[in-house]
């Protein structure tokens, strides 16, 4: 992740996306900076590269899908021609700059879920049991998770994911959807 791309929610006709990934995939295995990735519930066809199936359902050419996708990928960047001749022929439905996340932040929320839960979630880390979890509490859970010295920066990464409310550290509530509903885990 060298760029500070921002990842946006945009729709787009099922023809283009099945197109956009056979062309960004059409010099493979030869390295491109271009491949589009794919989530796990959409099948790509091994030989032409196309998608042939979004969310377990054989894709609708005409439907609109809502994609998450880097921005600048509308705009012409890796020249992905499907995409810039959608971007250049519906610029209204280009989400606005500003309006989507930068993926270096996508991927530290994402690896901060994932590490809270393998520490135990709310009810492992809330070790004195106060109803809500510290930088501290974050950071005693990281050692006891590992032989090497916790990392304050890494606790400070994952109280920062969890932390919607902005206090300084994460309450019952905030990790009832990473710890998957109950915030005991």
């Amino acid at each position: 992740m060298p760029f500070d791309n921002e990842v946006v929610v945009a729709r787009l006709p099922g023809g283009v996306l099945r197109d956009a990934v056979a062309v960004s995939r059409a010099h493979a295995p030869a390295e491109s900076g271009g491949f589009l990735q794919v989530d796990d519930g959409m099948r790509v066809d091994e030989r032409s590269h196309r998608v042939t199936h979004v969310a377990g359902a054989l894709l609708e050419p005409d439907r609109d899908y809502r994609v998450a996708i880097v921005r600048e990928l509308l705009l012409g960047m890796d020249h992905i021609e499907p995409l810039v001749a959608f971007g250049r022929e519906h610029p209204d439905r280009i989400p606005p700059a500003g309006s989507g996340r930068e993926i270096k932040l996508a991927l530290v929320g994402s690896f901060a879920r994932s590490l809270w839960r393998h520490l135990g979630g709310f009810a492992a880390i809330d070790a004195d049991h106060d109803g809500v979890v510290t930088e501290a509490e974050i950071e005693a859970a990281l050692a006891r998770s590992t032989a090497e010295a916790p990392s304050p920066i890494t606790a400070q990464l994952v109280l920062g994911a969890l932390d919607a409310s902005h206090d300084g550290v994460v309450s019952r509530e905030e990790a009832r959807d990473v710890d998957g509903g109950d915030g005991t885990t």
